[in-house]
């Protein structure tokens, strides 16, 4: 019973943690990061923004698995869901997280379209990281920033949207467990 109760505070404090307060601050100096090395139109400019939007992305999928497992905790509650597996030997880290959050999390707003732009943004970073001493691809550069910024923004929206879906939801929960 003790074990129970002590769960049950921590599930509280998380719920309590993710409705106070998410790491947003060093998600709002990443993304203008990349919009400011975006803006300076030099090529440095654009392969840095590309390789910042690509880490955002996968931030972003992460914070989405880590709410999806937190709600499933909280609904299973006294049973124990367990942690975010760690990604195996030799897997890509991207990748990895891009395949649980299409297969390991629960259903919520947005998650197919996220799950589409996550890949093409990975695919954008992938083909211009591994051409880049091709001359074409240099010449591109300026596109694919642009491609990349593009569907960073619009993931970025959808992402806000999937989050307050999880928000509301953990609000709800934690009001209900208190």
């Amino acid at each position: 019973m003790k074990k129970n109760m002590k769960k049950k505070e921590e599930i509280l404090q998380q719920l309590k943690n993710y409705i106070d307060f998410e790491n947003s601050e060093t998600l709002s100096w990443l993304h203008g990061l990349a919009d400011d090395a975006f803006f300076h139109k030099t090529d440095g400019g654009y392969v840095g923004s590309i390789l910042i939007y690509h880490q955002l992305t996968e931030n972003l999928l992460v914070n989405l698995i880590e709410k999806s497992n937190l709600l499933i905790q909280t609904f299973i509650h006294p049973k124990q869901y367990p942690d975010i597996p760690q990604k195996e030997e030799g897997e890509k880290v991207f990748s990895y997280w891009l395949s649980k959050l299409k297969q390991h999390t629960i259903e919520f707003p947005e998650k197919g379209q996220i799950v589409q732009l996550s890949a093409t943004i990975n695919k954008i970073r992938n083909d211009f990281a591994h051409r880049i001493s091709i001359s074409d691809n240099i010449y591109n550069v300026e596109i694919q920033a642009q491609n990349c910024k593009n569907k960073f923004e619009l993931l970025f929206k959808k992402w806000v949207k999937a989050s307050k879906f999880f928000y509301n939801s953990f609000d709800d929960l934690y009001n209900e467990m208190k």
